[in-house]
């Protein structure tokens, strides 16, 4: 079998399974069990695969089948235009992610100054990272309570020139970091698990069987992670910094109800690329 027919034997299975992203994921998956770089998939698109390569696919494919992410097949996932491995300790990088990361940066006014970033329950990294790389004097503190996550975090760091300009803390929301650092934070944000007990059950499987409970499921209300950031911010002296939050697209009510209660206000609330409320900036 040649190589575009093995892309488009994988898509047509991953399509009569109910997978949406069939072409795309098959020719991901062809692609990393080749070892080939995107020019090579395009000179050599009519290459005969052999036995032992396309065995390796297959491999691939029957995981695929049963839901699990591409981007834990392949190790990694794009984001912000830059690949962060990943694996099942942390979220798979999602683009509407992306929001926050623009909104911080819309922000700034000055790319060039040396800031303070704080980012609670950072996983792999993804949003603390990628402001980085866009602010080559700021520098970053990623809190996670998972250290299996925090390794995750520090690998991505270091695979992308940014370790020096790294703190790692392992902690809960409200106990990670001492008032006295506090008060030099300029910024803090965070994608922190925002789904409520009752909405994990209805979760695509991809999600649910692979992404880690604890960096999806907040507690009975899914509001849990933002009441405890709320009020450990509430207590640091001022100048206090910006928060930008990720939220579950029904949440912006709720959240700024919560915000209300803390002393803070919402200064404003940014739609994701599907038009959806996707990040909340609290001021104080």
């Amino acid at each position: 079998m040649r190589l575009d027919q093995m892309i488009s034997h994988w898509a047509g299975t991953f399509r009569q399974n109910g997978i949406e992203t069939a072409q795309l994921d098959a020719r991901l998956i062809v692609q990393h069990a080749l070892g080939l770089s995107d020019m090579d998939m395009l000179v050599q698109f009519d290459r005969v695969l052999s036995e032992s390569e396309q065995a390796s696919i297959a491999g691939l494919g029957a995981r695929r089948l049963k839901r699990e992410p591409v981007a834990h097949l392949v190790g990694k996932r794009e984001f912000w235009g830059l690949d962060f491995a990943v694996n099942g300790d942390v979220l798979v990088p999602r683009p509407d992610s992306e929001t926050l990361v623009q909104t911080v940066l819309s922000d700034i006014s000055d790319p060039t100054a040396a800031l303070t970033l704080l980012d609670i329950g950072t996983g792999s990294g993804c949003l603390l990272l990628s402001l980085l790389s866009e602010l080559p004097k700021a520098h970053g503190i990623a809190v996670d309570k998972s250290p299996a996550a925090l390794e995750m975090a520090q690998h991505n760091a270091k695979a992308l020139g940014l370790w020096d300009r790294v703190s790692f803390v392992c902690g809960d929301y409200a106990t990670a970091f001492l008032p006295s650092v506090a008060g030099k934070i300029d910024y803090v944000i965070s994608n922190p698990p925002y789904l409520a007990e009752i909405e994990f059950a209805g979760l695509d499987a991809d999600v649910a069987n692979y992404d880690p409970y604890l960096a999806l499921v907040s507690g009975s209300s899914g509001l849990e992670a933002y009441d405890s950031i709320l009020a450990s911010v509430a207590t640091w002296p001022a100048p206090k910094p910006g928060v930008y939050f990720e939220i579950g697209h029904q949440q912006a009510d709720a959240l700024q109800q919560l915000v209300c209660q803390h002393g803070g206000q919402v200064r404003a609330l940014e739609q994701d690329l599907g038009g959806r409320d996707r990040v909340v900036v609290v001021g104080f």
